[in-house]
C-alpha cells in the first residue's frame, strides 16, 4: 500500500480542501501555505485524501503538497 504521512502545503495562495476529487467539487475550506495535512491514501494519482489538523476530511490536488 501507499505511506500515509503528514505533508506541508506548499501553495502560497493557499489549497482548496474539496468534497471529492474534481475541481467541480463542493470547496469545504481553504488551507494556507504551512498547514499539515496528514494523508489517508489516493483517490486518484492527482488527489490525495488528506484530513486537517483540525480535523477535517477531504481532497487536495496532490501538486501543491510537500
Amino acid at each position: 500500500g501507499h505511506s500515509f504521512g503528514a505533508y506541508i502545503i506548499s501553495y502560497l495562495w493557499g489549497l482548496h480542501l474539496k468534497a471529492g476529487v474534481g475541481t467541480d467539487k463542493r470547496r469545504l475550506e481553504v488551507l494556507g501555505q504551512g498547514d499539515i495535512v496528514t494523508r489517508y491514501g489516493y483517490f486518484t494519482r492527482e488527489w490525495l485524501l488528506v484530513q486537517t489538523s483540525q480535523g477535517k476530511t477531504g481532497d487536495v490536488y496532490k501538486d501543491y503538497l510537500k
